[in-house]
């Protein structure tokens, strides 16, 4: 949203109905340009530093804290296919060339059904779920990101899908890439 548009309307409509929508369109828009600042720094309660020891798949690996504890981490806002999916174990591969036995920042979000924490993961600058989104080696978990990922981020993962599936990166190189969930949903209906 632009801000100059509605600073101006609000400076030039000579009506008070006009002035306080505009004042209340302006509020929302910079309220919103400010939450997709608002990334979990290393200080936060919700952040911390550990080596993945294990990868267990595209989307999955586990983290050894400094205080000795292990953590089980699902990459948060991707679904990379399952292991005996085609590209399942490419996409393992991929995960665990990037982060195995380097010390990664976790932004924790929550825990899902199986008790694993979900987090957006850095190496570095690197946001380790776009990379893999990225590289063609995970779908954006649109179902879960939508109303909890920054808004930014959010974009800059549909576009890295977009482009991946457009260039033919990883498992969009090949026709018929079945969804994760779908794949899920079928081996459960057997």
């Amino acid at each position: 949203m632009r801000l100059a548009p509605l600073f101006l309307r609000l400076l030039t409509t000579r009506s008070w109905l006009g002035r306080l929508t505009a004042l209340a369109a302006l509020s929302i828009a910079c309220w919103m340009a400010w939450q997709d600042q608002q990334a979990p720094s290393p200080g936060d309660a919700q952040a911390l530093r550990g080596r993945v020891t294990k990868v267990a798949d595209g989307d999955t690996l586990e983290v050894m804290l400094a205080n000795g504890s292990t953590l089980n981490v699902r990459l948060a806002y991707v679904d990379a296919p399952e292991s005996a999916q085609p590209d399942g174990t490419v996409a393992g591969l991929m995960l665990a060339k990037q982060v195995l036995g380097r010390q990664v920042l976790l932004n924790l979000q929550g825990q899902d059904k199986y008790g694993r924490s979900v987090a957006e993961v850095r190496l570095g600058e690197v946001d380790i779920g776009l990379a893999q989104v990225q590289a063609g080696h995970a779908w954006h978990y649109e179902q879960y990101a939508r109303g909890k990922q920054a808004a930014l981020a959010y974009e800059r993962y549909q576009a890295a899908q977009l482009m991946a599936r457009q260039q033919g990166s990883g498992l969009w190189g090949r026709a018929g890439a079945q969804a994760p969930w779908d794949y899920r949903q079928q081996q459960r209906a057997r």
